[in-house]
């Protein structure tokens, strides 16, 4: 009995093993000064508008003048990697990951739906937005001193 509960468990998994639903933890990731979940920094310092305090900078933790060249934004790093690392992840999540692709403006429709479909193939469960790189946060990106950019 026990040999053959091993045996099915090997082949066909265990339904609702994890019961894990990871929400998108973007802004509580700010306030513990940490990436949201297993995505990517969305900038080296992403500008955010806050309420009636306006621009917040939020620099990608734990950067520093010494490893900067070692940080590669959602942008740089593409959709296809995200994809394949959200992939990996989905095996053990029962529920969904909020999945969130990243497009240079340049990008097309063509662009956008080979995307879609390779992460369909991968077995993704659900993108949650599609953002493409505004013109007015290009130029953030830190060249020098981290310190001097905030």
């Amino acid at each position: 009995m026990w040999a053959q509960l091993r045996d099915d468990v090997m082949r066909y998994g265990i339904y609702n093993q994890n019961l894990q639903a990871v929400p998108p933890t973007g802004s509580i990731s700010y306030i513990n000064h940490a990436t949201s979940s297993i995505h990517p920094i969305v900038a080296k310092v992403e500008i955010r508008k806050e309420g009636k305090t306006g621009r917040v900078y939020y620099p990608a933790p734990f950067m520093t003048n010494e490893n900067l060249a070692l940080y590669q934004d959602a942008y740089e790093i593409g959709a296809e990697k995200i994809i394949d690392t959200y992939a990996e992840a989905t095996r053990h999540v029962d529920q969904g990951l909020s999945l969130t692709l990243f497009f240079p403006d340049t990008a097309t429709t063509r662009d956008i739906n080979k995307a879609q479909i390779y992460a369909w193939r991968k077995g993704i469960k659900t993108l949650y937005y599609i953002r493409l790189r505004q013109m007015a946060l290009e130029g953030t990106e830190i060249e020098g001193c981290v310190s001097c950019a905030l």
